[in-house]
């Protein structure tokens, strides 16, 4: 049985020896401590240098050829960043977030931001050609919308089932209603070549549950102190939008409604 014998040396390390052995292997520790128990930092391991050396390290990068995952940490935060071949392909944020194609969110709240310059950034793909789903939304009272695709095309659903709805009437004075829609035509200003037809967002009121936001709104320090938006937003214009999906019904019920004024007229 060999002896192990553990040796001080000029340089302040130890070295632990395997006696009158050929070839005798030496290993030196740390010059931090010998105490295993107390050296380093929290979380740090030994590592090699190949020729017999340890030294404490953090686990904060991983190579594999030209692949590379590395634990960042700027003081103020930090993240696990993804390298391929000397260029980032993705990083996990210290809040969680997932990045690909970008170094940040472009919504405060987001929890992945993806960005590309391919024709799709991001694809979603199942086998088979029949109907399947694709991408469900949920909230705590269960799923409330999904996109779906079959042979050909893509449905997007949202929740309507009868036994999810209560207080059902039918629609009337529909024309009256329709009436106050102010159709235009017009180009929004990042595309100024293309001209398109709509409405604007704060004329819809004989619809108001098609619209998302308020007029003239803007990032509030309550909203950021919220969490909805950061700092560096404050002031910045929140647009409105519109689902004109929610314009079908009134529509509907207009044409019906005119249809019977029409059926009475050409009975007379």
């Amino acid at each position: 049985m060999s002896t192990i014998k553990l040796n001080g040396s000029s340089s302040g390390n130890a070295q632990v020896t395997v006696a009158a052995a050929a070839g005798t292997p030496t290993i030196t520790l740390p010059t931090a401590s010998i105490n295993l128990a107390t050296a380093g930092s929290d979380g740090q391991f030994l590592k090699t240098n190949g020729s017999g050396t340890l030294s404490f390290a953090s686990v904060d990068k991983i190579e594999e050829g030209n692949t590379n995952v590395e634990c960042v940490d700027t003081g103020s935060d930090g993240h696990i960043l993804f390298d391929i071949e000397g260029s980032e392909a993705g990083r996990f944020n210290d809040d969680g977030l997932f990045c690909m194609g970008r170094t940040d969110q472009q919504s405060t709240n987001s929890r992945m931001s993806l960005q590309g310059v391919h024709v799709h950034p991001l694809e979603i793909k199942r086998g088979g050609t029949g109907d399947q789903g694709m991408i469900g939304f949920y909230n705590d009272n269960g799923m409330v919308g999904s996109i779906e695709t079959n042979g050909s095309a893509t449905e997007f659903n949202t929740s309507s089932d009868y036994r999810l709805k209560e207080n059902v009437t039918a629609l009337t004075n529909a024309v009256t209603r329709l009436k106050t829609l102010k159709p235009y035509r017009f180009n929004f200003k990042a595309d100024a070549s293309k001209t398109v037809d709509g409405f604007l967002a704060h004329e819809v009121t004989a619809v108001p549950e098609a619209i998302s936001g308020e007029k003239d709104a803007v990032v509030t320090q309550a909203k950021i102190d919220l969490g909805t938006y950061k700092q560096s937003q404050l002031n910045d214009p929140v647009y409105q939008a519109i689902d004109q999906s929610k314009l079908v019904p009134l529509l509907v019920a207009a044409l019906q409604e005119a249809v019977a004024r029409i059926e009475t007229l050409e009975a007379k």
